[in-house]
């Protein structure tokens, strides 16, 4: 495991093959999973996301750094902190 971020909802790991995983409520989709307010209790790979090189975690969404040149968030976007 190359980083984990731990949130007060949810958790993302970066593994070191570059893929994301992902735990915890899923309440604004923070963990990248289809099933909103849903919540997952062990660490479920983030679709899509496989070269990854960083990751963070904000109060209702999650980023991703690729190659460290691109973003990927994904989760809560009310205050445009994913645009």
């Amino acid at each position: 495991m190359n980083a984990i971020r731990v949130g007060i909802f949810s958790i993302v790991a970066l593994l070191s093959t570059g893929e994301v995983v992902a735990w915890g409520s899923n309440a604004n989709g923070q963990i990248a999973r289809p099933e909103l307010g849903s919540a997952l209790l062990k660490p479920t790979t983030v679709p899509n996301l496989n070269n990854a090189t960083d990751v963070y975690l904000g109060y209702y969404h999650s980023l991703a750094m690729i190659y460290g040149t691109t973003a990927v968030g994904f989760g809560s976007n009310e205050y445009g902190q994913l645009v």
